[in-house]
């Protein structure tokens, strides 16, 4: 788990009975960008969302497939990140759920480098996807 702003913690994919530790360490809310049936060895969303209600943590299901990023999504991440809660936002690597932060963050007039820096220091290189960013920060949520 790595802090990636304020927050905002990011890791790869996590195990149901990983909920009482991220408890512990003051997770209260839990965002999965990754879509369920991605990997063999993934579990289920309903799995992860069951530990984390037995926990009181509370989780969203937004996935992010095919290199795509919807606009909901990015948008619904944002929504729930403003709640103040300390969140951990997860896929299969990390790296689909720092994107999905960063384009939100772009959008709202965040500048793309000190986005890519956050991220580099978190081990997710933004760089290569930097013409999306600088697209995204074009726009407003």
């Amino acid at each position: 788990m790595q802090h990636l702003h304020n927050h905002l913690y990011i890791s790869e994919q996590i195990q149901p009975g990983d909920l009482p530790a991220l408890r512990a360490q003051g997770i209260t809310q839990i965002i999965c960008h990754r879509p369920d049936g991605e990997g063999t060895l993934q579990p289920a969303f309903a799995d992860i969302a069951a530990a984390a209600a037995a926990e009181g943590i509370r989780t969203l299901h937004l996935p992010v497939k095919g290199g795509l990023f919807p606009p909901e999504v990015i948008e619904a991440t944002r929504k729930a990140l403003a709640s103040g809660e300390t969140t951990l936002m997860f896929c299969k690597s990390g790296m689909r759920s720092t994107l999905t932060w960063a384009l939100g963050e772009a959008a709202a007039g965040t500048p793309v480098d000190e986005l890519v820096a956050r991220a580099a220091v978190c081990g997710y290189d933004l760089e290569p996807h930097r013409a999306m960013l600088v697209a995204a920060a074009g726009k407003s949520l």
